[in-house]
């Protein structure tokens, strides 16, 4: 990474709407590779540290601990500080989300992993002025190795492109454009299949090679493996509502 990129980057408040799994590897990611500073980071969510449920907290009391990243529940200071907004919330939570802070959007740099909902989508929810990505990374990120697929409006520029690719290919070894049309493809292929690696049987034989490496990696680095899947489907309820169709029809596959 050039000089200049690093100046850039260090220039930058990042926000992050939403707290939870992918939004913490997001951040944790970025830290770990030195291409921020926890003062440069503001995460949103709707709990408080001492909320005694909410099991991400933990790690997250961590970044705060650690990093020095900032942690509040309301949305709209994170909004007016960032210069990069990250939406990092459930889809179904998303429109609505941004709707509420469309005043405070303008002229910002617009970041969503949010599977399904479309650049065409976020853009009615946000003034004209909002330069929006999409992106669609997958969990390998917690340890540096994922992969992730991006997509963006017209308005966004070379410099948004160059600064969102230098951030993200710190932890996103293939951080690669396609077309938007291949969006959900790749939320199968890619954003889901590290939950389908250690199901039972032989459906892991047909994908990627990457990704089950990808995969494995992370088992052997978080020891998550009884939880993986789990987590997984949590980041994208599309896993797990195909794990489901795996179980159901399995026995269809056997009789053929």
């Amino acid at each position: 990474m050039s000089a200049d990129m690093k100046t850039v980057l260090a220039s930058k408040h990042y926000g992050f709407m939403g707290s939870g799994n992918m939004s913490q590897a997001l951040v944790k990611g970025f830290l770990a590779s030195n291409v921020v500073t926890g003062s440069q980071v503001t995460m949103t969510d709707r709990y408080g540290l001492s909320f005694p449920d909410a099991e991400f907290l933990i790690p997250l009391k961590s970044l705060c601990s650690k990093y020095g990243v900032e942690y509040i529940q309301t949305n709209e200071p994170m909004v007016e500080k960032s210069d990069v907004v990250f939406a990092c919330v459930k889809p179904h939570i998303l429109l609505p989300a941004l709707k509420s802070l469309s005043d405070r959007l303008n002229d910002k740099l617009l970041v969503s992993i949010a599977a399904g909902i479309t650049l065409d989508q976020i853009q009615q929810a946000v003034p004209k002025s909002t330069r929006i990505i999409r992106i669609m990374p997958n969990t390998p990120c917690l340890v540096g190795v994922g992969t992730a697929v991006y997509a963006h409006t017209s308005s966004v520029t070379d410099e948004d492109i160059n600064l969102i690719s230098a951030l993200c290919s710190s932890i996103f070894p293939v951080f690669e454009a396609i077309p938007e049309s291949l969006f959900n493809a790749a939320v199968g292929v890619s954003g889901s299949s590290p939950a389908y690696t250690f199901i039972h049987d032989y459906l892991h034989l047909f994908f990627p090679p990457e990704i089950v490496i990808l995969s494995i990696l992370l088992i052997q680095v978080t020891f998550l493996f009884t939880i993986f899947t789990i987590v997984t489907c949590s980041l994208f309820v599309s896993s797990l509502i195909t794990l489901h169709s795996f179980s159901k029809y399995n026995n269809i596959i056997y009789d053929s």
